[in-house]
């Protein structure tokens, strides 16, 4: 800021070369705690088109990307067609001391919640610079400045939070003891199924870690409550999926299902301090239509609403949920 208020001539450059740093460390933490996650196509941990547009902007103009066997140079200068002198840097990389794939540490969490809190923290200082800096820039370039405030880096919690979320709880086990269920069974059931106590045992599990973890770094509210929402919502995707799988169910085991979730419900309640919320995400998991794939929302007609409309009306629901996915294919 010293050098802008001396030496006013070169105050786009400074500017410009701080946002590059800025750039450049927030490129960093998404390639090294996001891109390239094997739960991207569920469609829940999404990065947002804001910031998707923001990475890809920034890889093109900052990053220079690995084209030849040959070792990229430190900092390459390329000219565009308006003679403009451009930067670019190879793609960052991992420390190999940084660890991501230990459970007992939720998946480097600690990790993650340092490179995503000091970019918050960082972004938080340029906001509080940006009239300063507004005045700085000349008239002709205000408009770099208002592009590189678009960017909003605490979307990155969310993301990165999913990748340890997706990982946290053994949710294939649980679609694996849903399937070891019978449902079509013909008396009304008072005790509810072992899947509910596995399924919350691994809350317990998760809980104690993330405890564990808070007692070396301190994991912010917001940061818990995202990696708790997240969780949340995928057991509930898996609730819905293993139901929607279910080939034969009578009444009876619809209740039961019904008996399933709400022992779930009340006990997850009681686990988590996000009591308030947990009803509302689970009941969103079931009223969104993103939340459910096209595949769940057939078999669901089939085994939830199949003795309750006629063939006709069923083939028609079913048509309907196939028009709804074609524009995907």
């Amino acid at each position: 800021m010293r050098m802008m208020n001396i030496l006013k001539p070169i105050a786009l450059d400074v500017i410009r070369c701080v946002s590059q740093l800025f750039d450049h460390y927030l490129y960093a933490v998404y390639t090294f705690f996001r891109r390239n996650n094997m739960y991207e196509s569920s469609g829940l941990g999404l990065i947002s088109s804001r910031l998707r547009t923001t990475l890809n902007r920034i890889q093109e103009s900052l990053i220079q990307m690995a084209r030849s066997a040959s070792p990229p140079s430190f900092l390459t200068l390329t000219i565009s067609g308006g003679n403009e002198r451009k930067e670019k840097v190879p793609s960052p990389h991992l420390s190999q001391l940084v660890v991501l794939t230990a459970s007992e540490t939720l998946y480097g969490l600690a990790q993650r919640v340092v490179a995503t809190e000091s970019l918050v923290f960082l972004a938080e200082q340029f906001e509080s610079l940006q009239s300063h800096l507004d005045t700085m820039m000349p008239a002709a370039k205000k408009p770099f400045l208002q592009q590189f405030y678009s960017q909003v880096s605490h979307e990155l919690r969310k993301p990165i939070c999913w990748v340890v979320a997706a990982k946290a709880l053994d949710y294939e086990q649980m679609l694996l003891l849903m399937a070891a269920v019978k449902w079509d069974i013909r008396e009304i059931m008072s005790q509810h199924n072992v899947y509910v106590d596995v399924l919350l045992n691994e809350f317990e599990e998760f809980n104690k870690r993330l405890g564990d973890v808070s007692r070396h770094v301190r994991v912010p509210l917001p940061v818990s409550n995202v990696l708790w929402e997240h969780c949340i919502r995928l057991a509930n995707r898996t609730l819905v999926e293993g139901y929607g799988n279910v080939k034969k169910c009578s009444t009876e085991g619809r209740a039961l299902m019904q008996l399933d979730f709400q022992q779930f419900l009340m006990k997850l309640e009681k686990l988590t301090d996000m009591r308030h919320s947990v009803h509302n995400m689970c009941t969103s998991v079931c009223l969104s239509h993103k939340e459910y794939s096209m595949k769940q929302l057939a078999n669901l007609v089939h085994v939830c609403l199949s003795s309750h409309i006629n063939k006709n009306a069923r083939h028609k629901l079913l048509a309907a949920i196939d028009d709804i996915d074609r524009p995907k294919r």
